[in-house]
Parts: C-alpha cells; sequence; structure tokens
C-alpha cells in the first residue's frame, strides 16, 4: 500500500484555481525498443503546470524538457533515462524510468500482448 501526501490550495491570485504538485507522471510510448529519431515524451499532472526533464541515468547529462530524442549516440549504450516533474507545491519531484535498447532503422516492437507498432523511419 502506498501512502502520499497531496497538498491543494486555492490561491486568490491564481482566480481561485485549486493548486496541486506535480504526479501522474507519463512517459509515451513506454516501450523497451526504440529506433533512432523516435520521440519520447513525459508528461505529468499539476498546477501550477510542472517543469519535466529528463536525465540519463548513467551520469549527469539532462535534456531541460519534455521530449526526449532517441540518437544515434544512443544505440549500444545500457539506456536508463529517469523523468522528473516538479513544481514549486513538491517537496520531492515525481519521477518515472525508464530502460531501453536503441536499433537504428526500422525495428517491429511488440507493445503489448495483443498490438504491434512499427516504430522507426
Amino acid at each position: 500500500m502506498r501512502c502520499y501526501r497531496l497538498v491543494m490550495r486555492c490561491a486568490a491570485d491564481d482566480g481561485g484555481r485549486v493548486t496541486a504538485p506535480a504526479d501522474d507522471v507519463t512517459i509515451t510510448p513506454h516501450r523497451s525498443q526504440y529506433a533512432v529519431g523516435e520521440v519520447i515524451t513525459c508528461s505529468a499532472q499539476g498546477y501550477p503546470v510542472p517543469e519535466v526533464r529528463w536525465s540519463r541515468d548513467a551520469d549527469d547529462f539532462t535534456v531541460p524538457e519534455s521530449n526526449l530524442t532517441v540518437t544515434d549516440e544512443m544505440i549500444g549504450d545500457g539506456n536508463g533515462w529517469t523523468c522528473t516533474a516538479q513544481n514549486e507545491l513538491n517537496v520531492v519531484p515525481a519521477s518515472m524510468s525508464v530502460e531501453f535498447t536503441v536499433v537504428s532503422g526500422t525495428c517491429w516492437c511488440v507493445s503489448s500482448l495483443l498490438s504491434v507498432v512499427r516504430a522507426g523511419v
């Protein structure tokens, strides 16, 4: 069982809109294999709108935006990446990780037991 502390407040300077820390981080598409040129997108819920960034698990390399483009340089690397989302209300950033391999060209990736999707160019 997970316990979460949810902080919400009404901000008078924001038209009374309910504010909430960043949470519900989603990576799309979320697979174990990507082709060079594909874009992996990270999103999160929260208000004010959370800042989203990607960081490579192996070092301090960071992509300060929600889209991570798969490049040739990622081929052969153990690609562990973490997407982090945070706004001014987060005490601890919300995050989600993905481990993947990269192939060049076109690949067919099984995304579930029921469907197969074409990835790449």
